[in-house]
């Protein structure tokens, strides 16, 4: 199965990043990467496997941690990475990043 990112994903994914980075340390931020790696792999294995986002249910979501969820779509043959949620943010917010 073939993986791509959004913007948006590319974009909140290294916002967390950067969060891990400045509140943090290197150790976080790497940490963070490996989990999201690890479970980018488990989704392109079984993509079915995570629970439908009821407010927009052609997405899925995985918490990576308590406070970090990752929103993907599949579409045929192509697993879509749509977006990183810090569950601090705005839940209106979200609707608007989730986009089909």
């Amino acid at each position: 199965m073939k993986t791509v990112w959004t913007r948006e994903a590319v974009n909140s994914f290294n916002a967390i990043l950067d969060y891990l980075l400045f509140v943090w340390t290197t150790k976080e931020a790497q940490h963070f990467i490996e989990l999201n790696d690890r479970i980018v792999k488990q989704i392109e294995k079984n993509p079915v496997q995570f629970p439908v986002y009821e407010s927009q249910p052609e997405y899925r979501k995985v918490v990576i941690t308590k406070q970090t969820s990752l929103f993907y779509r599949q579409q045929k043959d192509v697993l879509v990475i749509a977006y990183f949620w810090n569950s601090f943010q705005n839940p209106e917010k979200l609707s608007v990043k989730l986009k089909p």
